[in-house]
């Protein structure tokens, strides 16, 4: 959501000026309407868990809780910072956008463990993977575009979260895609084929 107030927000707006030399930031209207979709399926998806039964042993951990605390902890640090000191609400958006980041790299390496781990990627869908491939390069695309038509290769560097984004997600695509096409790709048998990944066992929380 931190991509909305780029847009939408003409403070945060002067504020990416005065620190970038005057140009404009490269956050467009379909960054925007990405962040409001991801937003409410990840809301939908909250619902889901509290809405469904779950097993006994399904718990959030103690390293997700410390995460999660330390986050909503920097988070009022950095506006007691923008009230009182020399912070400026444009730092808030770069902070929250590094979480942002930073999850994302967490959410990929169970499952590229797990699939290690197995030596197999029976039962999990690559389709995903693939759209997400092709999002991410599109989204890097975008902004080395807009940057060229701007005149303003800085518009790159000055939305560094973004350009993270597509990065990170091309990389861990690219191995996932090895995985699934490449290096086990003949692990599968007949028996392998009707099992179910044993979450309970092998997600990594």
């Amino acid at each position: 959501m931190c991509l909305d107030f780029f847009v939408t927000r003409e403070a945060i707006r002067e504020e990416y000026r005065r620190r970038n030399n005057s140009s404009e930031n490269l956050v467009q209207l379909n960054d925007v309407v990405f962040s409001v979709h991801a937003f409410l399926i990840s809301l939908f998806t909250l619902f889901q868990t509290f809405y469904y039964k779950r097993d006994h042993s399904q718990h959030l951990s103690k390293t997700a809780r410390y995460f999660i605390a330390t986050a909503i902890a920097g988070t009022f640090y950095m506006i007691i910072s923008i009230n009182y000191f020399d912070s400026m609400w444009i730092d808030l958006m770069y902070y929250l956008s590094y979480v942002k980041l930073f999850i994302s790299l967490i959410k990929y390496i169970p499952q590229a463990w797990i699939n290690f781990k197995r030596q197999s990627t029976i039962g999990w869908s690559i389709h995903n993977i693939l759209l997400d491939f092709t999002g991410g390069a599109l989204s890097i695309v975008q902004l080395v575009f807009d940057a060229f038509l701007s005149g303003d290769r800085s518009g790159i560097s000055g939305d560094p979260v973004k350009l993270g984004l597509g990065l990170q997600s091309i990389a861990f695509d690219v191995i996932f895609m090895l995985q699934h096409f490449v290096w086990y790709s003949d692990h599968a048998d007949d028996e392998e084929q009707q099992k179910l990944i044993q979450t309970r066992e092998e997600v990594i929380v």
